[in-house]
């Protein structure tokens, strides 16, 4: 019975060991590029949604962003619905998470999925951006805004 405990307690010892390099390895390269997802939407987001220029976001975007929206004009007729929010007053401190998939069929990919609290002239939105991790920089993924200020009027009865 001792030898069984022994070998439980050498077992746990060496996978608490194992999840203490895990993290020592890969949470300092999660806050690397979670900083740096942070800081490309502070400087590509603002290009945007400034003058609601349809042409930064496509700049900014991942081919399979730019051929989804491509073959149905998606992305002229998102800007027309988004200038309804008027001129860019405000825009709050990216929020997310970095995610990295491994899988079989198509490796490692590292994504991060945001969100930016926004004012316009015509109402608040949030802004939702999925980032990919596309070789040695981020590219806009996904590219959508919720607002009140996009439904129609409320009766006052």
């Amino acid at each position: 019975m001792r030898k069984l405990f022994t070998c439980l307690g050498v077992v746990f010892g060496v996978i608490i060991i194992a999840i203490i390099l895990a993290f020592a390895v890969f949470l300092p390269r999660a806050f690397k590029l979670s900083g740096e997802a942070t800081a490309y939407l502070e400087t590509e987001v603002p290009k945007i949604v400034e003058h609601w220029n349809s042409q930064e976001l496509i700049d900014a975007a991942t081919p399979e962003l730019i051929s989804a929206a491509k073959s149905s004009d998606g992305i002229e007729r998102l800007f027309t619905m988004f200038r309804q929010l008027g001129a860019l007053k405000h825009l709050d401190k990216p929020h997310g998470e970095i995610i990295v998939n491994t899988s079989t069929n198509h490796g490692s990919e590292t994504t991060g999925n945001y969100t930016i609290p926004a004012d316009f002239e015509k109402g608040s939105a949030t802004i939702h951006v999925q980032l990919l991790r596309n070789g040695g920089g981020w590219k806009i993924n996904g590219f959508h805004i919720d607002s009140e200020a996009f439904l129609p009027p409320k009766n006052e009865q």
